[in-house]
C-alpha cells in the first residue's frame, strides 16, 4: 500500500516572484529545488505554465539583446588582433633558415678567408738579388769582409734571421760603409 503525503495545494495562481523563481530555476536546471506546492500547482495550471513560458522567452530575448550590446561595447573597446597560424610561422621560419644558408654560402664564396700573415709573406716575398759579387781574386780577407761574405751566404741560403744578426753586427761597427 502506497502512502501519499498530503501536500496543501495552492488555490491561487503563482505570483510574479514565484514565476521569476521558476524561470531562474529552469535556466539553471534546478527545478526540483522549488517548493513542492509550486511544482504541483504548475503541473495542473495551464495559465501559470503560459506565464512561465512567456516570461522565460522575454528574459531570453532581453538577455540576447543585452549580450549583443555588451559584445558591441567590447568590440569597440578593443581592436581585434589577427591570429597567425602555426603553419604560417613554420613557413616563415623555413624561409628564414634557407635565406641564412644561402647568405652564408654566398659570403664564403665571394669573400674567402684572409690568409695568415706568414702565408701571405711566403707568397709575395722574393729575396733581394745578390748585387755584391767578387770582382777579382783579390778579395780582402779582413774580418769585416769575411763577416760580409758570411752574411751574404746566409742570405743566399734564405736563412734571413742569421743574415740579419750578421748584418746588424756589421752595421753597428761600420755605419758609414756604403756597401754594408
Amino acid at each position: 500500500m502506497k502512502f501519499k503525503l498530503n501536500t496543501p495545494r495552492i488555490n491561487r495562481h503563482l505570483t510574479d516572484e514565484e514565476i521569476a523563481r521558476w524561470v531562474d530555476a529552469a535556466e539553471e536546471d534546478r527545478v526540483e529545488g522549488l517548493p513542492e506546492q509550486v511544482l504541483l500547482h504548475v503541473e495542473d495550471c495551464i495559465i501559470c505554465k503560459e506565464k512561465i513560458i512567456e516570461t522565460s522567452q522575454s528574459v531570453m530575448a532581453s538577455k540576447s539583446a543585452e549580450i549583443q550590446e555588451e559584445d558591441e561595447k567590447y568590440k569597440r573597446q578593443f581592436q581585434e588582433v589577427p591570429v597567425i597560424s602555426m603553419f604560417k610561422i613554420l613557413k616563415i621560419a623555413v624561409a628564414a633558415v634557407i635565406l641564412i644558408g644561402i647568405g652564408t654560402l654566398a659570403v664564403q664564396f665571394l669573400y674567402p678567408e684572409n690568409p695568415e700573415p706568414a702565408e701571405l709573406f711566403a707568397q709575395n716575398f722574393t729575396p733581394y738579388p745578390d748585387l755584391i759579387t767578387e770582382k777579382s781574386s783579390t778579395w780582402q780577407t779582413d774580418s769585416v769582409h769575411q763577416l760580409l761574405a758570411t752574411g751574404l751566404g746566409f742570405y743566399r741560403a734564405k736563412k734571413f734571421d742569421s743574415a740579419f744578426i750578421v748584418f746588424k753586427h756589421l752595421y753597428q761597427g761600420e755605419a758609414n760603409n756604403d756597401t754594408i
